[in-house]
């Protein structure tokens, strides 16, 4: 049985597997869980067609063993881009065939201009009704919303308790700050979410707030989202799996 996202000691360093073809994601796992990955994380969406059946995606999710699995399905793949109603469809398969955590897009069934998080009534109550399909599944929930915008920390408030409002176990928010004082907004956005919304929280943030990725977690963020080595799909701004570890074990001592 694998283990949970949510009772796991923290902080989770996660490795993303972002491949074309399952051999290439298995080959990356064994690569995670050599440097000291916690869980893995199942970019779905990054596989080509062929390889986008049940069996593939089941194969993939059990070369990580008992580790968690972290599955998403954003819209954006490398041959196509997703409707909303397949993106849904393969959540589910993802449950179905035994990922832990699943990501629920935040502006899934009304795709918003901004925030990446719908306020129509009956978007929302469509994710609900997923969620809850998934929860009765005995599966964990995320919701994500990648902003890419430098927002203040009441409106990233606004967004996690929108996104733990619809059932999300973890709320993810992903913004860009140029500014300064980004790296001051996403610290006191991490503590602020965490106390108001009573959630697992994973903040991320491009630009001057970066290095939340690395340090984010040793103050009250979920987990180190990492990649076990760059390939073609894999932002750059993600720290090495091996290093996440080090930081982990490193602050850990201290």
């Amino acid at each position: 049985m694998k283990k949970s996202f949510l009772n796991a000691p923290r902080p989770i360093v996660t490795a993303m597997i972002l491949c074309e073809t399952p051999a290439e994601c298995i080959r990356k796992i064994r690569d995670a869980v050599n440097q000291g990955a916690d869980a893995i994380g199942f970019q779905i969406e990054k596989l080509k067609e062929e390889y986008r059946k049940a069996s593939f995606v089941r194969e993939v999710i059990e070369a990580a063993g008992d580790l968690p699995v972290y599955a998403t399905h954003y819209r954006k793949g490398p041959e196509k881009v997703f409707s909303d109603e397949e993106c849904a469809e393969y959540m589910l398969a993802a449950a179905e065939e035994g990922a832990t955590l699943i990501d629920v897009i935040g502006d899934l069934f009304d795709r918003s201009p901004e925030w990446e998080l719908t306020f129509q009534e009956e978007a929302a109550e469509r994710q609900k009704a997923l969620i809850r399909t998934l929860h009765d599944m005995g599966r964990e929930v995320l919701v994500s919303s990648h902003t890419h915008r430098p927002l203040t920390v009441e409106e990233n408030l606004t967004v996690a308790k929108a996104q733990a409002e619809r059932g999300a176990d973890v709320v993810k928010i992903v913004d860009k700050y140029e500014e300064e004082n980004g790296l001051a907004i996403a610290v006191e956005s991490i503590i602020r979410i965490r106390k108001e919304t009573g959630r697992e929280v994973l903040f991320l943030s491009g630009g001057s707030a970066v290095p939340i990725r690395e340090f984010g977690p040793m103050i009250g963020a979920h987990s180190f989202l990492t990649v076990p080595w760059y390939g073609p799909f894999d932002p750059k701004a993600q720290p090495l799996t091996k290093d996440a570890v080090a930081i982990r074990d490193h602050m850990r001592m201290l």
